[in-house]
């Protein structure tokens, strides 16, 4: 069935969601003119630099595979609801540390997103950054250097230190399922769905880890949502035994799955993990 779209080009998608972000918050909000799904929301008008910046990347890139606009209400919703809360509020570009957690997003989000208010983030695995997040009162604040720069009680390493204690205090989130492949019945996928607070960081660390993973598996990152993790009875110490479970297992069409039909895409790379150290699987 073709699908039909009301908005063919970025520019005709950016547009709209620019007025209707214009008409929910009654703010300033402009797309850049040489990236035009690229928003910026101006939450102050006399203090310039007090802005939230939007990414509408990955909401186009679902809108133009499904042409369905749910997808990008529910984007609107988070904006909007983000925005409400840093605007007018002091407390709005203050950091709690009590509920600051790591995050894992694609490197190329990072880098677009970030371009002109760079986000405290870190290599992670290949593609992949780690960035960190303040989540409080239902809203989600990336900690930038310029957010930071407003926090002087705060360093960045104290920032790092202070996300992953509140990582290992949450504990260890176990998978919400746990599916045997159809097709290889030695294969199980668990899949991991975010709790309140983002927890695909826990994996790698040994602390956590300790005696509830297998000490080799596969580990992918598709959406923000969820995290799935490739077990098998069969070995899997090699790239090659690991490759072979992953096509044959029909894992590797999960992760495309949820990839490019589900929100807030992140990444499709997935990761043989031995003895708690990841590489990209090829």
């Amino acid at each position: 069935m073709k699908v039909v779209r009301l908005y063919n080009t970025p520019e005709e998608f950016a547009e709209m969601m620019v007025q209707h972000l214009k008409e929910s918050l009654k703010m300033s909000v402009r797309r850049k003119a040489k990236e035009p799904l690229l928003l910026e929301i101006g939450i102050d008008p006399n203090k310039p630099d007090h802005q939230v910046r939007v990414s509408l990347h990955d909401t186009y890139r679902l809108y133009r595979a499904s042409g369905d606009l749910n997808v990008t209400i529910d984007y609107l919703n988070d904006v909007v609801r983000t925005s409400r809360y840093m605007s007018g509020l002091e407390e709005g570009y203050q950091i709690d540390p009590a509920y600051l957690y790591p995050a894992i997003r694609d490197t190329r989000y990072v880098e677009e997103a970030g371009e002109e208010m760079p986000f405290v983030s870190d290599d992670y695995l290949p593609g992949l950054r780690q960035i960190y997040l303040e989540i409080k009162g239902g809203c989600s604040k990336i900690v930038t250097h310029s957010l930071l720069a407003a926090n002087p009680h705060l360093t960045e390493a104290e920032v790092k230190r202070q996300a992953y204690r509140n990582l290992q205090k949450g504990g260890w989130q176990s998978p919400r399922l746990r599916l045997r492949s159809p097709l290889r019945s030695t294969c199980t996928v668990d899949v991991y769905l975010e709790p309140p607070f983002p927890m695909e960081c826990q994996f790698l660390q040994a602390e956590l880890v300790k005696n509830r993973m297998p000490s080799h598996y596969v580990i992918a990152f598709p959406n923000r949502q969820c995290t799935l993790v490739l077990r098998s009875k069969e070995p899997m110490e090699t790239m090659l035994q690991a490759a072979e479970l992953v096509r044959e297992s029909g894992f590797d069409s999960i992760v495309h799955r949820n990839v490019h039909l589900y929100p807030y895409p992140v990444s499709g790379n997935m990761f043989l993990v031995r003895h708690g150290k990841a590489r990209l699987l090829k």
